[in-house]
């Protein structure tokens, strides 16, 4: 199987993925029996951590503040399952690693701190029960889906897809 194959299943499938859980949040929160958004604060992570992890982001569009901040996770990146509701500073996440749930709230508050509207998503992805967490971002030009180390923007005008961050196996 050639590389450009791998790479064009890896978005395939992320698209996929992206697009089937929003219209499940579309057609579950139009029948108002469940919500999907994530509204709980994340405790561990302090506004000082927030505001020097942010500070090359700062004063970009929507589509380069998600590229720079998801080069800032990158660059940290440490992925550990965890059953568990602990909080960490970016440190002990950077240190100890951390899951979806982990890596999703620092984002959250990254992308809060900034100025930019966000929702966390969570889902049931299979029928163990087992839940998996992203952001969605969006301002009157782009929106933008972010999950751990990739994400994908697209462009509300043009009505296209952008570059986008997904990488298969790194």
């Amino acid at each position: 199987m050639s590389k450009a194959f791998k790479i064009i299943s890896a978005i395939f499938i992320f698209y996929i993925i992206c697009s089937s859980v929003l219209i499940f949040w579309v057609v579950k929160s139009y029948e108002k029996k469940y919500s999907l958004l994530y509204t709980d604060k994340y405790n561990g992570l302090s506004d000082e951590e927030i505001t020097n992890f942010t500070s090359n982001c700062q004063g970009l569009d929507l589509q380069d503040t998600t590229k720079c901040l998801n080069s800032n996770v990158k660059e940290i990146f440490n992925y550990r399952t965890t059953w568990n509701d602990e909080t960490y500073t970016l440190q002990e996440l950077q240190d100890k690693g951390g899951n979806c749930k982990d890596w999703s709230e620092l984002y959250h508050k990254s992308f809060e701190k900034l100025g930019y509207e966000i929702n966390v998503f969570y889902s049931t992805i299979n029928e163990r029960g087992i839940e998996h967490r992203f952001i969605y971002v969006l301002d009157p030009e782009y929106w933008c889906i972010i999950d751990m180390e990739n994400y994908m923007c697209y462009d509300f005008v043009k009505q296209t897809e952008l570059k986008g961050g997904i990488e298969n196996g790194k």
